[in-house]
């Protein structure tokens, strides 16, 4: 039988990378590892699409996780493919937390947790720390530490149901700015629509991570027309046009890191997380055609 599509390709791709490992010295191989992330040495005729289509990663995720705007490639380029794993965490047994929980929580498995703290059984008790590895990465402390830091004394009164997420639809700005347009323009008496804004490097640091007042103050957001989810939303803003441009990767990064820390850690598993065109339909085009959607409904089921 003739093999054709994706899978022979990616199977022959494999193979021919493992044979060339085998034959070649370590400083012309494509693929290498730096630290515990897989990279790609872009060469002569290599394109995106030819990347991705012998890896099996997706140009759009390409794009996100070496923070590319564009096609262009230069010879020796090193390529991200797949990121390192997050570092091992430790995590303090709250009463009432099981095994399942804390796996539901940190996105592992019970048999993981078991593995690493060496359990024979099910049985924890408070107090207990137990490391937790082989997650999905959204465990990472890189870029949500003062949002834990400003977070940890809040009294999280409001009855969230929703986390959703936004771009902020022009290429530039970051909380102050958008502060003082919500209030000014908007005639929004609290400001800033969002409860979190996070950074491209433009007016503010790639990934950084900033906190509105309406997180501090607990206060219902103004960042969709519905007014339920208004009122038990969470409002979470990328700057930029995913319309024309893609999130950088330390963006959906710190994205990550954000949305898990408020879902599992906050609020118990609490919050359904969407993106604002999914909430207020064909009204708008948020977070933008190159926002990974599927991926984040994969991440955050």
């Amino acid at each position: 039988m003739h093999k054709t599509g994706t899978m022979w390709n990616r199977r022959q791709f494999i193979k021919t990378a493992l044979l060339a490992a085998a034959a070649l010295p370590a400083a012309t191989r494509g693929f290498a590892a730096a630290g515990a992330a897989e990279t790609y040495s872009v060469r002569k005729g290599d394109t995106l699409t030819s990347i991705s289509n012998q890896s099996g990663v997706s140009i759009s995720d390409l794009r996100a996780l070496n923070g590319l705007q564009g096609d262009h490639l230069v010879i020796g380029q090193k390529l991200i493919i797949k990121p390192a794993p997050p570092p091992a965490q430790i995590y303090t047994v709250k009463s009432g937390d099981t095994l399942g929980q804390i796996a539901q929580r940190h996105k592992t498995s019970v048999a993981a947790i078991q593995k690493a703290n060496k359990l024979s059984g099910d049985r924890i008790f408070p107090g207990q720390e137990l490391v937790i590895s082989g997650g999905n990465g959204a465990t990472s402390r890189r870029y949500i530490d003062n949002v834990v830091r400003q977070s940890r004394n809040l009294s999280i009164s409001r009855n969230w149901q929703y986390i959703v997420v936004h771009h902020s639809g022009v290429n530039n700005g970051n909380a102050r700015s958008y502060d003082r347009f919500h209030r000014n323009q908007m005639r929004m008496p609290n400001g800033l629509a969002y409860h979190f804004v996070i950074g491209n490097g433009i007016d503010s640091r790639n990934g950084e991570i900033e906190i509105g007042n309406r997180w501090l103050k607990q206060l219902q957001g103004g960042h969709v027309r519905n007014y339920r989810v208004n009122e038990t939303g969470i409002g979470i803003c990328l700057v930029g046009n995913f319309e024309v441009r893609h999130p950088t990767a330390q963006q959906l990064a710190a994205m990550n890191e954000l949305i898990h820390y408020l879902k599992y850690e906050l609020l118990g598993g609490r919050g359904k997380v969407t993106v604002h065109r999914e909430i207020d339909g064909n009204r708008t085009l948020c977070p933008g055609k190159n926002f990974p959607i599927a991926q984040l409904h994969q991440d955050f089921p």
